[in-house]
C-alpha cells in the first residue's frame, strides 16, 4: 500500500474570486448611478431656479405695470376733470393764445364760418399788400371753394361795402399770364364753377377776384 501526502495549491478558490469581481462591478456601477442622479438633481435645482428667477421677476413687472396704469387713470381723470364742455364748438384758429383753451374759436377781429376764419379788412392797399397782410395774419387771401361759402361772402360783402366804389380782393389773381387766372394755391380758376361770376355780376365794382388759406382769410379794399 502506498501514500502520499496531499498537496495544497496557494491561492484563492474560483469562487471567492468571482465573488469579489461581481462586488467591485456592484459598488462601480452604484457610483455611477450615484454620480448621473447628482447631475440630474443638480440640473433640476437650477431648473427649479431659473423658473422661480423668471417668476419673481415677471410678477415685478406685472406690479410695476399695474402701478404704471393707476398712475395713468388717476392722471387721465384730473386732466379731463380739467377740461370745460364747450357749449358752441367752433373751428381752430392757430396761434399762442388758444394753444391751452379747450374750446378752440377764432381770434378776436375774425369772423368763423364753414370751418374757415375770415377777417374783413377796410385798409385801401394794392392786392400785394393785402397778400402781405393777409400773410402777417397767419392766413392768406380768400379762395372760394364751394358755393355756399360763395353765398356766405356775398352776404358778408353786402354788409361790409358801405360805399358803391367800394371793392375787396380775393385770393385770384392773372400776374402771372394775363387772363390766365389762378388762385393763391396755384391752382386753376375752374370755369364749370361759376364764383366770381356771381360775385361781379351782384357787384358790378368788383374786379377779379378773392382768396382764401387753409385756415384764415382776409379781405382788403381795392385802392
Amino acid at each position: 500500500m502506498m501514500s502520499r501526502p496531499q498537496s495544497f495549491i496557494e491561492g484563492e478558490a474560483p469562487d471567492s474570486r468571482h465573488a469579489k469581481s461581481n462586488r467591485r462591478s456592484k459598488v462601480t456601477a452604484e457610483r455611477v448611478a450615484l454620480v448621473v442622479l447628482c447631475i440630474l438633481l443638480a440640473a433640476a435645482l437650477i431648473v427649479i431656479y431659473r423658473l422661480s428667477f423668471d417668476r419673481i421677476r415677471t410678477n415685478k413687472e406685472l406690479e410695476n405695470l399695474k402701478h404704471h396704469k393707476m398712475k395713468c387713470e388717476s392722471n387721465l381723470t384730473e386732466t379731463l376733470s380739467k377740461i370745460k364742455p364747450c357749449s358752441t364748438v367752433q373751428p381752430t384758429c392757430p396761434g399762442p393764445k388758444v394753444i391751452n383753451d379747450p374750446c378752440y374759436k377764432c381770434e378776436e377781429g375774425w369772423e368763423q364760418h364753414g370751418g374757415k376764419c375770415y377777417y374783413f379788412s377796410i385798409r385801401k392797399s394794392s392786392w400785394e399788400q393785402s397778400r402781405d397782410e393777409c400773410r402777417a395774419k397767419g392766413g392768406d387771401l380768400v379762395k372760394i371753394e364751394s358755393r355756399e361759402e360763395q353765398s356766405f361772402l356775398e352776404r358778408r360783402l353786402r354788409d361790409v361795402m358801405t360805399e358803391a366804389e367800394d371793392k375787396f380782393w380775393i385770393g385770384l389773381t392773372d400776374s402771372a399770364v394775363e387772363g390766365r387766372w389762378v388762385w393763391v394755391d396755384g391752382s386753376p380758376l375752374n370755369e364749370r364753377f361759376d364764383c366770381c361770376e356771381n360775385i361781379f355780376f351782384s357787384f358790378p365794382e368788383l374786379k377779379l377776384p378773392v382768396f382764401t388759406e387753409t385756415i384764415l382769410s382776409v379781405f382788403h379794399s381795392l385802392v
